[in-house]
């Protein structure tokens, strides 16, 4: 599961590419987003799926151990249907930007790493959602 500084990490660089890309729309991060936005609301949302344990690298002196942290995010882009927002092509934005990134965020010094891959959409309760699967890699210190 994705620890709090890098769920931090993924909302800074989120907001600074959605301004970059002229989004003009806020981010949230909560528990059962769909249920409690209103639905006449565009937004971005981050959901962090479940991550694989820890994989511990060692190498040089006992103790200089690195930890591999690894797992996916999803940026859902969120509109409602037939309010004319430009949903897929913010998602296409996003991807773009998300792939190959080194975020400017660092966490214990140590870069974080993504690759994005194609948008997809989805109709849910009225709302057009585009989803950008983002893939990372940190390696953090113990």
């Amino acid at each position: 599961m994705a620890t709090d500084p890098l769920r931090a990490a993924f909302k800074t660089e989120l907001a600074t590419i959605a301004t970059a890309a002229g989004i003009p729309w806020a981010i949230k991060e909560v528990e059962n987003v769909f249920a409690s936005a209103d639905g006449a609301t565009s937004f971005l949302a981050l959901e962090f799926d479940g991550s694989p344990p820890f994989e511990q690298r060692t190498w040089g002196a006992p103790g200089s151990n690195l930890y591999r942290e690894e797992g996916n995010v999803w940026v859902r882009v969120v509109a409602p249907i037939g309010s004319g927002a430009d949903a897929s092509g913010y998602a296409r934005s996003i991807a773009a930007a998300f792939t190959q990134r080194r975020l400017a965020t660092l966490i214990n010094g140590r870069l974080i790493r993504t690759l994005a891959g194609a948008p997809s959409h989805s109709r849910l309760g009225g709302r057009w959602i585009e989803s950008v699967p983002v893939s990372y890699r940190v390696d953090n210190l113990a």
